[in-house]
């Protein structure tokens, strides 16, 4: 009984750690191409001011 709560224990922390990391590296990749917009317009007059 005790190796089947531990096999169940164990089962549950991995699928909550992937659950987890999941939501970890999806913010991570939101936060990284909402940054990209943002930079574009501020990289674009710079290089038309350049240009001009």
């Amino acid at each position: 009984m005790p190796h089947i709560n531990i096999l169940k224990f164990i089962i549950s922390f991995s699928l909550y750690l992937v659950k987890y990391s999941h939501l970890y590296f999806l913010n991570a990749f939101t936060r990284y191409f909402a940054v990209i917009p943002v930079k574009m317009p501020v990289i674009m007059p710079d290089t038309a001011s350049m240009g001009a």
